[in-house]
């Protein structure tokens, strides 16, 4: 009920990286194709995917808070900006048992990061373009 009404995508993985529970797609960006029911890995951008497996492995070793930006791939083949955090789920003995993500789509906030970076740019380059004149 929670996850059906957050713009998030919440979902749990066990320590392997396999998907556990997954909530129903909530907008066509995080529609999760049956194939997904795996490996949670798979619809991360392939050159992102290594990056993200060493975070992930590294918040089950010690327990941090998982925190990585990925592409995510649509199945229309397009990808979208993601950020994800995560946290260990213990079991009653304080072992480690899965990790709950909350993903969202970052795409919005990327374009806008852009918007504010480019005047900066350039005012920069019109900047060093200019060579200083001797009196």
């Amino acid at each position: 009920m929670i996850s059906e009404n957050v713009g998030d995508y919440i979902s749990v993985v066990n320590l392997d990286g396999k998907n556990v529970y997954q909530p129903p797609p909530t907008n066509d960006l995080l529609a999760i194709g049956e194939t997904s029911r795996g490996d949670a890995f798979e619809l991360i951008h392939p050159d992102d995917q290594d990056r993200v497996r060493k975070t992930f492995a590294a918040t089950v070793s010690t327990g941090d808070q998982l925190e990585v930006e990925y592409r995510h791939v649509c199945a229309d083949g397009s990808s979208h900006p993601m950020e994800c955090q995560g946290t260990v789920i213990r079991n009653g003995k304080g072992d480690s048992d899965s990790v709950v993500l909350v993903s969202r789509d970052i795409t919005d906030r990327k374009a806008k990061d852009v918007e504010i970076e480019e005047p900066c740019v350039l005012r920069f380059a019109d900047q060093s373009t200019q060579s200083p004149t001797l009196a």
